[in-house]
């Protein structure tokens, strides 16, 4: 086939062949001199290839493996252990942290907590990093928070915990796989300052997309009706019920309640 003949193709197999090793099989280490060495030896047999009349298999070999490295190390240096500067690296068991934080996302409320993914940007006073998940009690709460908005929580920071039960779904892999290491549990009473954070596409999106669905709450639609106009529009999918989502899986449809607003403008 051609088309796996384009350098290109190869060089980005490679590279997510990297990523897909950092995944699987993880250093505890880390060192930028692997890297280093590897992109000295790919120089290297390039300077030396273009001086040879008959080229030869050592210098694609060795830069297959740098773009393999760099698919690998990309992938590791995002791990915490990894990152000076994350939260992980500033909390100790059952002790309450003073944590800055900017909301990033509203996600899916359960039957006890609303949920959010934040950014840290400090802790007890030391600058921090990491996204971790927020859990706001509901039966204490007096505001729920918006994207972008800043807080400052006093609660401590634990890990999410793994499923008590052989082949249930491991819910802390799989949001430690979206760079969420962490949670804040907590109510309103540890909620010590709120305020309006700076600007960002995203969170000005949100924002938007909040405000119409608010504007849809106060329209005659069905209460179902309604949270299908959200899905399919606004990609909205926290109100759908539960009962609603297994119909349309049980009639193969489900897969209408993931289309964008971007789909459906196509289709008009």
């Amino acid at each position: 086939m051609k088309f796996i003949n384009f350098a290109i193709v190869k060089f980005s197999a490679f590279l997510v062949l990297g990523i897909l090793a950092a995944q699987y099989f993880p250093f505890n280490f880390f060192s930028l001199h692997y890297l280093l060495i590897i992109l000295a030896i790919v120089t290297g047999l390039w300077l030396w290839s273009r001086k040879q009349l008959i080229q030869h298999v050592y210098f694609g070999i060795a830069t297959y493996l740098c773009f393999f490295a760099i698919g690998y190390f990309t992938h590791q240096i995002r791990l915490p252990q990894f990152q000076p500067k994350h939260y992980s690296h500033f909390i100790s068991e059952n002790k309450t942290d003073l944590v800055q934080l900017k909301i990033t996302q509203i996600l899916k409320p359960d039957k006890y907590y609303l949920k959010y993914f934040a950014t840290v940007s400090a802790i007890n006073n030391k600058s921090a990093t990491g996204k971790i998940l927020l859990n706001l009690s509901k039966d204490s709460i007096t505001k729920s928070f918006s994207p972008d908005e800043s807080v400052l929580v006093y609660a401590p920071i634990t890990d999410i915990p793994k499923p008590l039960n052989p082949h249930q779904f491991d819910y802390s892999k799989y949001i430690k796989s979206l760079g969420v290491y962490g949670q804040l549990r907590f109510s309103s009473t540890a909620i010590l300052k709120t305020q309006t954070g700076s600007k960002t596409l995203m969170g000005i999106a949100q924002n938007l997309r909040a405000y119409i669905v608010a504007k849809l709450q106060n329209t005659n639609l069905e209460t179902d009706e309604r949270a299908i106009l959200q899905a399919l529009v606004l990609g909205e999918k926290k109100d759908i019920d539960k009962s609603l989502y297994d119909e349309y899986a049980a009639a193969g449809a489900v897969h209408i309640l993931a289309v964008s607003g971007l789909h459906v403008g196509i289709l008009y």
